[in-house]
């Protein structure tokens, strides 16, 4: 397994409960990818998540639903509030883990629930759907339909079948998730499937960061015999079976001119999305939200312009009490 993100890592349990001799390679001097955390440079008592901090699959996705991560000793708080947008109004849209609730405060809630109801009273089909192996029929046929022409409706111009600025910003920032244009079949699937886990399962938040999670993967690799090597770049094709959790392009460096030359062009076509700043502020105190609402969210979006910022919360001084988010 080259690469160690949370992909690469379930791919590589998978096997190794399987039997097989598994080995992971990282070039970073971590394991974890975009699960990673990290030391703050300033204050050595805080940690930074330096991608995701949120994990709406921690708990839904069939992988992690096996896996079990709370039998592992990880804690996964799920906050009232999933995710929710500041307006320039002042009023905040606000995805709460109770899908009636959010419906209820937003200013068209009736659009909301129609987009979403169908598929919160059915998620599994909803994920056999978005993460099933698309080589057979997914599980649940009619919920599948249902997603489907939803992804298309968000996906096109008639996304603005949602009322309200509010339901509006709601779905624009979750659909951001996936970095691509908008409005665009890509961002709308991803925005219909963690909506969709939003309002059942919730966005789950490990306690000591997204780290812990890794940590629990790399245990149980290590307990059925996985090898792991950190620091260590693959600049040559390693032996045996190699699976890639790394950038397409990243197959040209290695293999050369073993790749074949129509899967060469289709690599080097490859185009990555739009770039993201993350930004994580270390706060002294309270933010003052002009929607209090917004102060029980862990995580927000803003989606006025194009970069998205992300704030946590630390409710005491840092430099007195460090605290971990």
């Amino acid at each position: 397994m080259v690469g160690s993100g949370p992909n690469g890592l379930a791919a590589a349990v998978i096997c190794a409960r399987a039997g097989l001799a598994v080995q992971v390679l990282e070039a970073q001097p971590s394991f974890g990818g975009g699960a990673r955390t990290a030391v703050d440079p300033e204050y050595p008592g805080i940690r930074h998540d330096i991608c995701s901090a949120v994990h709406p699959l921690a708990l839904a996705s069939p992988f992690f639903a096996e896996f079990d991560l709370a039998a592992r000793g990880v804690q996964l708080a799920v906050p009232e509030v999933s995710y929710a947008n500041p307006l320039p109004s002042g009023r905040a849209a606000i995805a709460y883990h109770d899908l009636q609730r959010t419906c209820a405060e937003l200013e068209h809630g009736s659009s909301w629930r129609t987009l979403l109801g169908p598929l919160t009273a059915h998620p599994e089909g909803v994920l056999g759907f978005f993460l099933g192996d698309k080589r057979s029929l997914p599980p649940d046929l009619p919920t599948t339909i249902r997603a489907g022409l939803r992804v298309l409706a968000q996906g096109s111009p008639a996304w603005r079948m949602l009322a309200g600025e509010d339901a509006r910003a709601l779905f624009t920032g979750v659909g951001t998730h996936a970095i691509s244009r908008m409005p665009s079949p890509v961002n709308s699937g991803a925005g219909i499937m963690l909506a969709t886990v939003a309002h059942t399962a919730g966005w789950p938040v490990p306690a000591g960061g997204s780290q812990v999670i890794v940590d629990a993967m790399l245990a149980d690799l290590e307990a059925h015999g996985g090898q792991l090597g950190v620091g260590e770049p693959v600049t040559s094709a390693p032996a045996g079976v190699v699976i890639y959790d790394t950038a397409p392009t990243a197959l040209l460096d290695i293999y050369g001119p073993a790749v074949p030359d129509r899967y060469a062009k289709a690599l080097r076509r490859y185009r990555y999305g739009p770039g993201v700043c993350k930004v994580d502020f270390v706060l002294s105190g309270e933010i003052p939200w002009r929607d209090e609402r917004m102060a029980s969210s862990p995580r927000c979006t803003w989606v006025e312009h194009e970069p998205r910022w992300h704030a946590r919360r630390a409710r005491s001084p840092p430099a007195a009490t460090p605290s971990t988010r």
